[in-house]
């Protein structure tokens, strides 16, 4: 009987690291996603969608970080808001050069993040 307990603790903290890894992974999946248009905005020279569709991204971003304060590293969360606001300042200016590479830096901060919050062996060791 006594085995029960820290058996039904074990399952319950599985199954609650798994709803949060699926749960980063849709919300970074969205925002690299987003990222993704607006640099094809750039490319396109449209610099007005590039600039709503990173606005809208930024939105995105700010209503999952509460959570995202919650289970992951707070640095990484403060580079990676950094990181919008240095992209809306060079969209605002039309840098393509350094916009550019500033999503560029956001699309892999994203990936990052993401792969830090999956599942696998690498994050368990």
């Amino acid at each position: 009987m006594k085995l029960w307990m820290p058996l039904g603790v074990l399952v319950a903290m599985t199954v609650l690291a798994v709803v949060n890894s699926q749960t980063i992974y849709r919300q970074t999946s969205a925002l690299q996603l987003q990222i993704q248009a607006v640099d094809e905005a750039v490319q396109a020279d449209n610099w007005a969608l590039a600039e709503d569709s990173l606005a809208q991204s930024h939105g995105q971003w700010d209503a999952i970080t509460p959570y995202l304060g919650l289970v992951s590293n707070h640095t990484t969360i403060d580079n990676i808001e950094g990181m919008y606001l240095r992209a809306m300042a060079f969209c605002q200016t039309q840098e393509p050069t350094e916009f550019r590479a500033e999503i560029a830096d956001l699309h892999h901060a994203l990936q990052v993040l993401q792969s830090w919050e999956s599942p696998s062996l690498e994050n368990l060791f």
